[in-house]
């Protein structure tokens, strides 16, 4: 991967895949199974929902680091992970 700087709002921030490291980003993670609501906290807080019988964690990550921390939770409770979208960038 290749990072690179660039300027926004007068701030330098490293990019990465088009991705501003360390910019807080909203997220929509998908799982298999119905995760119970009393697990949000555990998942940096994001909203628990139900689509079916699948389950949607969303919420504002604060950098990729963040990102990681959840989606190695949900592989150590042996979730089955179906998809991980980006809803935007919060701005600052």
């Amino acid at each position: 991967m290749t990072a690179h700087h660039v300027t926004i709002d007068n701030k330098t921030m490293k990019k990465e895949n088009g991705l501003a490291i360390g910019q807080v980003s909203d997220y929509e993670i998908r799982i298999t199974s119905r995760l119970d609501p009393s697990w949000s906290d555990w998942f940096e807080g994001m909203k628990i929902t139900y689509q079916n019988d699948e389950t949607l964690l969303v919420g504002s990550v604060q950098d990729q680091a963040a990102l990681l921390g959840i989606l190695t939770k949900i592989s150590r409770l042996n979730l089955t992970l179906i998809s991980v979208n980006i809803l935007g960038n919060q701005s600052e």
